[in-house]
């Protein structure tokens, strides 16, 4: 895996998911990418991918977990959403606020 070598090779990781993002249907590549951006701390690029993923692709459940652990801090209320989506995904009855 590119990134475990030493020394990390990060953009020749984001070239490949890119090329992978040509040959798919899905938009995984393009998840895997924003991963390697928020990693490589362009945390806004990422979240910005990510949600614009989202739009095209709102049952993409590991996009919404994601997104919610990057909003953790930064953005707490759109975090809380973000995995109140995942959740009604995996058909989970949402807890009751406290």
């Amino acid at each position: 895996m590119l990134l475990a070598e030493q020394p990390p090779r990060p953009v020749e990781a984001i070239e490949r998911f890119r090329d992978a993002g040509l040959l798919s249907a899905s938009l995984q590549p393009k998840l895997f990418e924003a991963s390697i951006v928020y990693l490589l701390g362009d945390r806004e690029k990422a979240i910005s991918d990510q949600r614009a993923l989202l739009l095209r692709e709102p049952r993409n459940r590991t996009g919404w977990l994601l997104l919610g652990n990057w909003l953790l801090v930064s953005d707490p209320g759109a975090a809380a959403i973000a995995f109140r989506q995942a959740e009604l995904l995996d058909g989970r009855i949402p807890s009751p606020p406290p």
